[in-house]
């Protein structure tokens, strides 16, 4: 099957989006209270140490934090209470993260070589947008970690190098991801499988799918892990030619679901909405992703509340989903809101104030219907802000929203607006 440039650099982006916003962010956080050692649930009194391994593992940051504290003050115990007062930190374990904090914990570790200390400290330098990204330091310790075969060192190398980060040349890229993520697999990881399955789809198309990348994802399935699953069924779903299942798209999301995954709700729901007969249980899924949290679900749901319903008291159910969506940064939730307070609908006041804030919440997303929304706003207001208006209309019809290419053409024919000359589209 021919697979074009344009087809490879589309899926390759969508692939990479994937990745990094459901799995990698994610996966390069290895410790939590459920990971530690079982030894940790002992309850014992001999040392501050151990005082404060058994409040982290029942969660009782308060005390974990009093405990490690009293324990750096003992030069026996010194290095390991700043290793747990690090993680506290560097997770935000009973406060707010702090990675400065985290750091100048970890640090007298680092010194020593201490392994766990150089997973964690190359973690946060791996983490894109803060004051201690640094990936060739990064890599640089995820290398020290990985001597001891440390499987989240090999794949985290994998994912740096696939990224293009310590290396020359994209070729050495791919080969020294190829040969860290097997390395992790043949050590048992089986999210390492599904790194893998990822960099050869990026490199060989649809064309590898059933002899190289399908393989790999349902090793990673096995472990019933999340991303492997969704990404399987999206593919049975979506490209059924190149798969020659599509039937078991439905099963792959529903195991998904199964496992607490939100999104395996959320697209398990969607999988189902197809068949005339399966519209209750659909709806089951939707609203179980909903209740997990997860923001297009909520959006969603709100949406049929919204489109399918009569009566101001059942359509008040739309805006609290819209309203739990738009919490978490959701644009188009945002944006039914800013409609919503724009037209005073469902019973709510006409308030220009928090339309004009949901629209620009929404339109720094990069929703062009938002940005459209807010742009006609601030030129039908009281004190219209033509110039503010103009930038915002004209990110929507740069990504070619229809609306707002007719309203720039207006913009751009008239250098001064009056209600006679304003954009012929209203808010949408």
């Amino acid at each position: 099957m021919s697979f074009s440039a344009r087809s490879f650099s589309l899926i390759a982006s969508a692939l990479c989006c994937f990745v990094l916003g459901c799995w990698l962010f994610l996966s390069l956080t290895f410790n939590s209270p459920s990971k530690l050692s079982p030894r940790l649930l002992k309850h014992a009194e001999q040392s501050a140490l151990d005082q404060g391994r058994f409040s982290l593992s029942r969660h009782d940051y308060t005390h974990a934090r009093l405990s490690f504290e009293e324990a750096v003050l003992d030069e026996e115990q010194q290095l390991e209470a700043h290793y747990f007062l690090g993680l506290m930190d560097l997770y935000g374990w009973g406060a707010a993260r702090d990675l400065d904090a985290g750091m100048g914990h970890l640090q007298p570790l680092i010194e020593t070589g201490d392994k766990r200390a150089l997973l964690e400290a190359g973690v946060v330098h791996s983490q894109e947008g803060t004051s201690w990204t640094d990936y060739d330091t990064a890599v640089e310790y995820f290398l020290m970690a990985a001597a001891d075969n440390n499987v989240f060192a090999e794949r985290n190398l994998g994912i740096l190098y696939a990224q293009g980060h310590g290396t020359q040349g994209v070729k050495e890229s791919w080969e020294l991801s190829d040969y860290w993520l097997e390395r992790a697999r043949n050590h048992g990881f089986k999210e390492a499988s599904f790194a893998l399955a990822i960099n050869r789809l990026q490199r060989g198309g649809f064309d590898s799918l059933k002899d190289d990348v399908l393989p790999l994802l349902q090793e990673s399935a096995e472990s019933n892990f999340p991303p492997s699953l969704l990404l399987l069924g999206s593919l049975h779903w979506r490209h059924p030619q190149e798969t020659g299942e599509p039937d078991k798209a439905g099963d792959y999301f529903k195991q998904a679901a199964s496992h607490q995954s939100a999104e395996g709700a959320y697209r398990y729901s969607l999988w189902l909405e197809q068949f005339p007969e399966k519209q209750t249980e659909s709806r089951k899924w939707l609203e179980r992703s909903a209740e997990q949290g997860f923001a297009q679900a909520q959006f969603f749901l709100g949406l049929k509340y919204e489109q399918g319903l009569k009566g101001d008291a059942l359509r008040a159910s739309a805006l609290r989903y819209y309203e739990q969506a738009a919490t978490q940064g959701h644009a188009r939730a945002l944006n039914r809101l800013g409609l919503v307070s724009h037209r005073g609908l469902y019973g709510q006041n006409i308030d220009t104030a928090k339309a004009h804030k949901y629209f620009e919440q929404a339109a720094e997303c990069g929703l062009p219907e938002a940005q459209n929304n807010l742009g006609l706003l601030m030129i039908y207001s009281d004190n219209a802000d033509v110039a503010t208006a103009a930038h915002w209309i004209k990110r929507a019809a740069e990504q070619g929203y229809e609306p707002a290419l007719k309203n720039l053409q207006i913009l751009q024919s008239r250098q001064q607006f009056s209600q006679t000359s304003s954009p012929e589209n209203d808010v949408l």
